[in-house]
């Protein structure tokens, strides 16, 4: 069919649009309030994207389908696009695994947690971020303003049950022990779901009226416990604006070639209390109007609550068509503004510098995994050839034996997949029945452990192996897959010289220091040894630590753990102050004494003998 005839055959209504190419595959899917203005702006335009101009060039004929409700639009078109992926829209990365604040609405007890699917609608979910630990920093700092429990598991209340850590830290009231009744309980609940909504002043003026009347009745350690919250409170409210209850979302976009980011920000009462990515990939152009209405269209597709206002960085395509949707979905007035002002502008820019720093830690991220994948590949080639094999080398794992003066024998096993660091694959063992150094007794039962536990589990083997050792290690190694009969090719690395130990040559092989091969294999074998020694370092420190606890008078289990909760390390509780000391959970004041005279009366006796 001729350009020409296809664009007068189109009417100038609303519907969506399909480009075919000439083996009748769609190509590209569309929608649009005039159809036949949007199709022939295709046409009558100059562009100077590759691959705007690849699709003009490729559509071969159109089709269409008038629809008047603006509604069903967009609901169309999501619905070609998701049965047809064609191969010029623009294509998302999943966000699925995003991670989200849960409330478990259906139990007797609800639950915050964090989570990264909403498999349940039942529950309620807040504040998806693209990283989980800013989450879980607000999570902690959560709980201290609405104490709940946040166990893995159903709470299941009983007298009988005795209360976590947590009830003694006042993070949770203890309802596993009936410390808390449930309408008081489910009010907490009630009161953290407005606040995670936006819904903040009520509940702070409650706070401050309470804190108020405290002061009045000199309770001051219930005021100054309400004061904490609200300072707690102000530490989670950011970027403060001037006015009242005011719900809106600001909209940046970071684009370069045909990866892109749009960022949402949903500012409700004052504050940020969402961020949402979404990352762009192939966008079939450059034109940042277009493209901003497309990402919306995909943005607010699922979205409930909408806000009064959309703050946009520039005047979009199909801007009405937009307007109407949004209207029609939401049942309400959603204004899209371009700021105009100062206090508009200052969200817009926040939103525009949060996507350009999401686009540089995302796409960053993959053009240096696309580099070091180019750089492995040579690594690689060199390997085979060292090895004399033609089996693929992707997955490697090297296996290091530490032991610190004697004390506490470990082993690590660390893994790299096309020469890039595989930590969630990181494993480290406590070698048991080894009193004294043994390096070729531990890589035994390192070795049996490790690959028993891979058969046990159908876990894949690593395609080469390497050893911190040499000939003694080699012989282990061959004896233990001798005697679970596999095969896995290894060798051994000598730590003084850096030779390589092959099982089937007598000669050690000796590479140049700058060889890509060997730099390759010392970063692993380094790492390896990294891994164990930490674990040796923190076994050690944990032992010492608990026969000095021991020690105290006074100072059972309970008030230990929550001394380590809260102090974090032992050169902490060592160095605190006697105030400090006082001030930690479960330690009174003579308690607090005796920790603090314990520590430092050694220091003055070591003195005293030097």
């Amino acid at each position: 069919m001729s350009e020409k005839k296809f664009l007068n055959n189109l009417p100038p209504r609303p519907g969506v649009y399909k480009f075919k190419d000439k083996w009748g595959n769609i190509i590209y899917v569309g929608a649009s309030k005039n159809l036949k203005k949007r199709v022939s702006s295709y046409f009558h335009k100059k562009h100077d994207q590759i691959r705007l101009v690849n699709l003009v060039n490729s559509i071969n004929n159109v089709e269409y389908e008038i629809i008047e409700n603006i509604y069903d639009v967009f609901i169309r078109e999501r619905t070609l696009i998701g049965l047809h992926k064609p191969k010029y829209n623009i294509r998302w990365l999943d966000d699925k695994q995003y991670p989200f604040l849960m409330i478990t609405k259906k139990e007797r007890y609800p639950r915050l947690q964090i989570v990264r699917e909403q498999l349940d609608e039942e529950n309620s979910y807040f504040g998806r971020q693209t990283q989980v630990k800013p989450l879980r920093k607000s999570l902690n700092k959560l709980r201290t303003l609405f104490p709940i429990c946040d166990c893995k598991s159903e709470v299941t209340p009983s007298k009988k049950t005795r209360p976590c850590l947590n009830y003694d830290l006042k993070l949770c009231p203890g309802p596993c022990a009936l410390k808390i009744s449930e309408k008081e309980y489910n009010k907490t609940i009630a009161d953290l779901e407005k606040f995670l909504q936006g819904d903040t002043h009520n509940i702070i003026k409650d706070w401050e009226i309470q804190m108020k009347k405290h002061a009045e009745y000199q309770n001051f350690e219930e005021a100054a416990k309400i004061r904490d919250r609200l300072n707690v409170y102000n530490q989670l409210t950011i970027n403060r604006i001037d006015e009242d209850l005011f719900h809106f979302d600001a909209i940046g976009i970071k684009l370069q070639k045909d990866f892109g980011v749009v960022v949402k920000l949903k500012v409700v009462h004052e504050r940020v209390i969402d961020t949402q990515e979404y990352f762009i990939l192939d966008s079939i152009d450059q034109d940042k109007e277009n493209i901003l209405f497309e990402s919306l269209k995909q943005i607010y597709h699922e979205e409930n609550d909408f806000p009064s206002l959309i703050l946009l960085p520039s005047v979009l395509q199909e801007q009405e068509l937009l307007f109407d949707w949004l209207n029609f979905k939401s049942n309400r007035s959603v204004k899209l503004q371009v700021f105009s002002n100062p206090k508009d502008g200052k969200w817009t820019k926040l939103a525009e510098k949060t996507a350009h720093k999401s686009f540089i830690r995302h796409f960053k991220k993959k053009n240096d995994s696309k580099n070091d994948n180019k750089n492995y590949l040579e690594i690689e080639k060199l390997l085979k050839n060292l090895l004399n094999t033609t089996l693929n080398i992707k997955y490697i794992s090297c296996i290091d034996i530490s032991t610190l003066q004697g004390f506490a024998t470990v082993a690590s096993i660390i893994s790299f997949k096309d020469g890039v660091p595989d930590k969630p694959n990181y494993r480290r063992f406590s070698l048991k029945n080894i009193n004294k150094p043994d390096d070729v007794g531990s890589m035994k039962q390192v070795l049996t452990r490790h690959f028993q536990k891979k058969i046990k589990n159908a876990e894949r083997f690593p395609d080469l192996l390497i050893l911190d050792g040499g000939r003694a290690q080699l012989s282990a190694a061959y004896e233990v897959f001798t005697n679970l009969g596999i095969q896995i090719p290894y060798f051994g690395i000598a730590k003084k010289e850096e030779e390589l130990v092959l099982p089937t040559q007598k000669e050690k092989i000796i590479l140049k220091r700058n060889n890509p091969v060997l730099q390759l294999i010392v970063q692993m074998r380094d790492e390896a040894h990294r891994f164990a020694i930490t674990y040796n370092r923190l076994k050690r420190e944990k032992n010492s630590l608990t026969s000095e606890l021991d020690q105290i008078n006074g100072l059972g289990v309970k008030r230990k753990n929550s001394l380590l909760k809260h102090f974090s390390s032992v050169k902490r509780i060592k160095t605190a102050t006697l105030d400090e000391l006082s001030k930690a959970p479960l330690i009174h004041k003579n308690l607090a004494n005796n920790i603090f005279d314990h520590f430092h009366k050694r220091k003055l006796n070591k003195k005293k003998k030097n």
